[in-house]
């Protein structure tokens, strides 16, 4: 048996067939429905069908129609042109037709009968073997309608019998017209080709489409069968031809007349292929006569939404599933008196046991006391006010050193700084030739202010990121962190993934070039110079650096042709993602959340006279010489660290240089008022001890005393000398501690003080000499005397 298999495939974007005897459906039925469909409500109710097994909990009555002996009788809707033209030979037997003789004749002849009897009549039949299509004829009368798939007997007749030309006999119309009109008729049109009313050329191969019609029931029989798709689960239509004379099928199932005359069984097997719920337009909305309904506060949806979820049909048993929450259990104990309390259902709780009241009456003797009452005056406490910043005279100095003019840096500030940076990057002319350029070569190039204003804009919103990583990546070395070396940029485009070696613009050797065209100063003169490492960037050329950088990577038409939207992708895909957390840190959460309180302030105030010699006396001397600052520079921080041995395994040399940057206050001209942007005034030297406290984390005097220390120097001395023990060896005490942010910063910040006092006043010649604070306040003196003027 011969015989042709097609399988479907269950995505609607697609329709995939494949068959057994070498042909597979190659249907293309979307793009054909979405082109007859564009424009038609209908387009919106095919794409709101939903598979029925979401919303039912048994099995739809459709499902019956393809089950058991209904397979052997599936309904053909009709007969459509297919695409290809490769097909196997028994597609080529049974599903090719040639196209019907010229009907122009035909309804002509039919026009003229109309106009004189005024009545129509259907032409003959054809043979015995067309004889279902003229009942069909017959009962229809004359009508032009479509006959329905009903009539046909469930598509089992076609609507029309083209057979071959070699097997059609001439058939002549002479109750139509006239013998020479139906002559005309017999010989066809003088001129062009024959086509059949389906649209088919001769000799062209049909594809079959089931009832209901739906993309995925289009079935062909087009080309081989794909390895792997014959699948049980998919749907799948078998189609062999009826041998006549042939009696092993012809009691059980009917057998189906083809368009080309021949006569097929059909088998159709649905797989696990869900069914779908067709949802008709709704009505259109009301023309709306009020502002709310103009603002459609409700969804334009609502009614064809609801016909999803309960479409027509869905009566019982064929219910929409609606889960329902499981009770809480019931207690496994009674807690209250109750008549049966072995019983634990729901009827035996809260059903309680009636007991007699026993009341017991005490009688007590009371006793008269005479009680001397004075009236007394008290003192009243005096109500002091809740501290705050504005009133330390620790912190108070910030009000006119700060050019915030306040105790944090404000976003006033923090924008003055930025357009003092800008000024003095676009005062380069490269740079704004450059981005000049940029804007010309675009598609639609802007006015040269309007994009400078765009790319200004871009890079004051993220100036913020950009500044933290301009502070952050020079640190951890004993070069300049004031300025940005090549290798300190080199790492902050490794963390960021900015260098390609497959970029055209962005290679590593691109990207060294662009660093020294961002540093290059072309006017020798100009008062940067002075304070303007020629080999390290400043913060306004880090800026020009960054713009450089993202025309590079994302410019030149690589992605955009906007340098501004260059810019914007550049600090999104790259910076923010690729720059380390504690980059980010913002000074000013530490100075709300922990430094300014009451406890803190008056910890400085109690050694603020020791802690005034301790900053004087670390005061150093420029590196070219001449006269001490009045300021504590990165050198001077350093080595009081390390006169204090507090550089150690908690404290490294970046979070060191980290503490000393975070502590100064903004400073807006970082060339003007470069002095002021490379040290530390005391108000900020005193922020900067307060951030090694907190990263220290040494232990309290708790501690110290349980583990039998007498003071933290003691325990200093310890540690160092087990420094090579590894720490799981180690005592608890002496153990690496993390920072412990629920401490409060004053208690961790006098045991640091404590042993930087202590340290700095230590005399290896007299070990044992005890400490005061004036032995350490004398030292600090001499110090400074020594160190000169």
């Amino acid at each position: 048996m011969e015989c042709i298999e097609n399988l479907l495939d269950h995505k609607p974007s697609c329709n995939r067939a494949s068959a057994s005897a070498g042909c597979v459906s190659r249907s293309g039925m979307l793009s054909e429905w979405l082109e007859n469909e564009r424009n038609s409500m209908r387009f919106l109710n095919h794409l709101l069908c939903r598979p029925l097994r979401d919303l039912w909990t048994e099995d739809p009555p459709e499902l019956k129609k393809r089950a058991g002996a209904a397979r052997w009788r599936p309904t053909i809707s009709e007969y459509r042109q297919a695409e290809g033209s490769v097909v196997s030979a028994v597609a080529q037997r049974l599903l090719t037709t040639d196209a019907p003789s010229e009907t122009t004749q035909d309804l002509a002849a039919s026009a003229q009968l109309v106009s004189s009897t005024g009545a129509l009549s259907l032409a003959a039949a054809g043979n015995s073997e067309n004889s279902a299509a003229s009942g069909l004829g017959s009962s229809l009368g004359a009508s032009l309608a479509r006959p329905g798939t009903s009539l046909r007997g469930g598509g089992r007749v076609a609507m029309t019998v083209l057979r071959p030309q070699q097997q059609k006999a001439a058939t002549a119309l002479p109750q139509l017209a006239t013998p020479q009109q139906a002559q005309e008729a017999q010989a066809g049109p003088k001129h062009g080709p024959r086509r059949s009313l389906l649209g088919v050329k001769t000799g062209e191969t049909l594809k079959i489409v089931m009832a209901p019609q739906r993309t995925r029931t289009t079935i062909g029989f087009e080309q081989r069968p794909s390895q792997g798709a014959l699948d049980g689960s998919l749907p799948r239509l078998t189609l062999f031809e009826h041998v006549p004379g042939a009696r092993v099928l012809a009691d059980l199932f009917p057998y189906y007349r083809l368009p080309n005359g021949k006569k097929a069984y059909y088998y159709y097997d649905a797989g696990v292929v869900v069914d779908e719920v067709e949802v008709l337009p709704s009505d259109p909305p009301q023309r709306p006569t009020s502002v709310p309904q103009a603002l459609q506060q409700n969804m334009p949806l609502a009614s064809v939404l609801n016909s999803i979820s309960k479409p027509p049909g869905s009566a019982p048993p064929f219910i929409p599933f609606k889960p329902v929450p499981r009770l809480v259990p019931l207690p496994s104990r009674h807690t209250l008196p109750v008549v049966q309390p072995n019983r634990f259902k729901l009827s035996n709780f809260g059903h309680l046991r009636e007991d007699n009241l026993q009341m017991v009456l005490l009688a007590r003797r009371i006793t008269q006391q005479l009680v001397d009452i004075r009236e007394e005056a008290l003192e009243e406490k005096e109500v002091r006010a809740a501290w705050t910043v504005e009133q330390s005279t620790i912190w108070r100095p910030r009000l006119r050193e700060a050019d915030s003019r306040g105790f944090w840096d404000t976003p006033g500030c923090r924008d003055r700084m930025f357009q003092a940076d800008w000024a003095r990057a676009c005062n380069k002319e490269k740079f704004a030739t450059m981005m000049a350029r940029e804007n010309k070569n675009s598609k639609a190039p802007l006015d040269d202010k309007v994009a400078l204003k765009e790319i200004h804009d871009t890079v004051r919103q993220h100036y913020e990121l950009i500044n933290s990583a301009f502070t952050f990546y020079p640190t951890g070395t004993s070069a300049d962190v004031f300025h940005m070396g090549l290798n300190n940029f080199t790492g902050m485009l490794e963390d960021c993934k900015i260098s390609d070696a497959d970029s055209q613009y962005v290679r590593r050797s691109d990207c060294d070039t662009l660093f020294i065209v961002a540093n290059y100063q072309p006017d020798k003169k100009d008062p940067s110079v002075a304070v303007n490492d020629e080999h390290a960037l400043m913060r306004f050329e880090f800026l020009e650096a960054i713009v450089r950088l993202a025309v590079a990577k994302y410019g030149k038409a690589q992605q955009t042709e906007s340098v501004a939207t260059a810019v914007q992708m550049l600090c999104e895909q790259n910076l923010m993602p690729g720059v380390r957390a504690v980059a980010l840190t913002a000074p000013n959460t530490f100075r709300t959340e922990r430094l300014y309180t009451e406890e803190v302030d008056l910890l400085y105030k109690k050694h603020l006279v020791l802690l005034k010699a301790i900053y004087t006396a670390f005061r150093r001397a420029p590196n070219g010489g001449g006269l001490r600052l009045k300021v504590l520079r990165m050198d001077s921080w350093l080595g009081l660290l390390e006169a204090g041995h507090l550089l150690d395994a908690d404290l490294g040399l970046q979070q060191a240089q980290l503490c000393f940057l975070w502590s100064r206050m903004l400073v807006v001209d970082e060339i003007k008022d470069f002095g002021r942007h490379e040290a530390l005034s005391f108000v900020d030297f005193l922020e900067a001890l307060a951030r090694v406290a907190e990263l220290k984390s040494l232990p309290s005097y708790s501690d110290l005393e349980d583990a039998g220390y007498d003071n933290i120097l003691a325990w200093q001395f310890d540690r160092e000398a087990n420094s090579s023990v590894p720490p799981d060896q180690l005592p608890e005490i002496l153990k690496p501690r993390p920072m412990d942010t629920m401490r409060p910063l004053y208690a961790g910040l006098d045991v640091m003080l404590n042993l930087l006092f202590r340290r700095l006043a230590y005399d290896p010649s007299q070990p044992n000499a005890p400490f005061t604070y004036d032995a350490c306040l004398r030292v600090m003196k001499r110090q400074d005397k020594e160190m000169g003027s």
